[in-house]
């Protein structure tokens, strides 16, 4: 970037980082148990009358902090699955809730990114709604296995094992050849009047 600084971002997220740390402390004083915590959220956890509390806990961490920021509340939920980082992925936020309405909120996850196929995006998502709201883990094994055996019988359309991505930089940058900078060049003979940033490809074995 033209104009950018790296002293102003390492200000900004040492600032975010403490004041999280401080937020995190405040909570737990007031006797909620903090379950994950990233660089600008966190979900707490609470057994009895959470609702009002969290509102009072919210007006009093808003009077600490400084002007320029303010604590929001997103909702409550009543289950929830934190990927820990660094299991696999490079997403800093890795989490799966569902409210008391039944709604799935996902973050970080394939269900929700583009460089992933429509098959598994679908069977993740399948599985959280298993786990989550259904509370049937069992039922999630069974239709992961009835996919894996679609898959098997090659009963899955082409389609929706195709995997999309996007170049983020001209290709002799690139220091490792990955298929999908491969096939750029591919097209653009084909086609050379069109800027291609974006191929499609499928994964054969």
């Amino acid at each position: 970037s033209k104009w950018y600084s790296k002293e102003c971002a390492e200000s900004c997220t040492a600032f975010g980082r403490y004041w999280i740390k401080e937020t995190i402390k405040e909570a737990e004083k007031e006797g909620f148990s903090v379950i994950y915590a990233d660089t600008d959220s966190l979900f707490l956890k609470k057994s009895e009358e959470i609702e009002k509390e969290v509102e009072g806990f919210l007006k009093k961490i808003n009077q600490k902090f400084p002007g320029i920021l303010e604590l929001e509340l997103q909702g409550f939920y009543e289950r929830g699955i934190f990927i820990p980082r660094g299991t696999y992925g490079t997403a800093k936020k890795r989490y799966a809730l569902v409210d008391e309405k039944g709604n799935l909120l996902i973050r970080g996850l394939e269900t929700v990114r583009r460089d992933w196929c429509n098959l598994a995006k679908e069977v993740q998502r399948k599985v959280l709604e298993f786990v989550l709201k259904e509370k049937d883990v069992e039922g999630a094994k069974e239709y992961v296995r009835k996919v894996i055996n679609d898959l098997r019988k090659r009963k899955v359309s082409l389609k929706d094992l195709i995997i999309y991505e996007e170049l983020t930089k001209p290709i002799e940058q690139y220091k490792l050849i990955s298929p999908h900078v491969i096939a750029r060049p591919k097209k653009n003979e084909r086609k050379r009047n069109r800027s291609w940033r974006r191929t499609s490809n499928n994964v054969c074995n």
